[in-house]
């Protein structure tokens, strides 16, 4: 057996835990690393029996071992119902969002539409004043005409005369389109029945608090469709039926600002289901073009402002 032979000033390093020593550096660190030392140095962090618990399940229960937690939670069944609560509460409030921005969006373009018409509107009436002065000109060619032609408008109701005469306090169409506010009735009839229910239900209510002499609109003939309507101040007859066209598409933003009152009114309307529905029924209505059913919304208005005699 060979025994090292120390130097008389060699360095000594102890480890009195473990009770361990040696006069080589290199042995002393490699004690230092071994499970031994560890324990009884306290590196090792054991928990008493009395530690307060490091990991906490989502029921209640508390481990002090992250294994102890994991296995726990594999049978655990309020933890997993918490957790796909929490992501489907996650998700609720990212379809809220969206679907709000989703309003606000639709309502910006509406407005953009509603000043494309005003601007229409203000070039329509520049065109009208250039061509009264030319209408003048031809007077003396139109009464000969209407002479010529006395027999047959005598035996006729005069719809000229009705509406200059006896409807010339009539509101102008315009301002007709403007008092008109969607209540919730309405709009609850636009997501249960459609725009067509809903735009016609508002017209021909507003129009029934009117007299007859006080209403912008009149048709004189259901079959052909044939309407006058009255714009500033000047009743005309609506030809090409332009002008009532635009008088319904004015009115098809009006559901975006009830349907946003809603919204304020019922922030948490994604919680219920009778108004989550009630909310995507109707934003699936408002989403239709106007131009696809206009039609449908004019021939009720003929039927429901025909005038046969005064």
């Amino acid at each position: 057996m060979t025994y090292d032979i120390l130097p008389k000033n060699a360095k000594i390093f102890c480890c009195e835990k473990c009770a361990f020593n040696t006069s080589n550096k290199f042995n002393y660190l490699k004690h230092l690393d071994t499970r031994k030392h560890k324990i009884l140095t306290n590196t090792y962090q054991n928990l008493a029996k009395n530690a307060t618990p490091l990991y906490e399940c989502l029921c209640g229960k508390k481990y002090k071992h992250k294994q102890s937690l994991y296995a726990h939670k594999k049978v655990c069944m309020r933890s997993a119902k918490l957790c796909a609560q929490s992501v489907e509460n996650s998700n609720i409030e990212n379809n809220n969002i969206d679907l709000k921005e989703l309003v606000c969006k639709m309502m910006t373009e509406n407005n953009e539409i509603k000043n494309m018409l005003l601007k229409e509107n203000q070039e329509l009436r520049s065109q009208i004043s250039e061509l009264i002065p030319k209408v003048g000109m031809n007077n003396n060619t139109i009464t000969n005409s209407s002479v010529t032609n006395s027999s047959v408008t005598n035996n006729k109701f005069n719809i000229q005369i009705f509406l200059n005469e006896q409807c010339k306090d009539a509101i102008n169409m315009k301002d007709f389109i403007e008092s008109i506010k969607i209540s919730l009735q309405q709009l609850d009839l636009i997501q249960s029945k459609g725009l067509v229910e809903g735009l016609t239900n508002a017209i021909l209510e507003n129009i029934s608090k009117l007299s007859l002499y006080k209403r912008p609109i009149h048709c004189t003939d259901i079959k052909r469709e044939t309407l006058y309507i009255k714009h500033d101040d000047i009743w005309e007859k609506d030809k090409t039926k332009e002008s009532i066209k635009k008088a319904i598409k004015e009115l098809c933003h009006k559901p975006y600002y009830t349907l946003k009152e809603w919204l304020d009114n019922n922030p948490n309307y994604m919680d219920d289901e009778q108004k989550q529905h009630f909310f995507i029924q109707t934003t699936r209505s408002l989403g239709k073009k106007c131009d696809t059913f206009h039609d449908k919304v004019i021939k009720n208005i003929c039927f429901n402002t025909y005038i046969k005699d005064v």
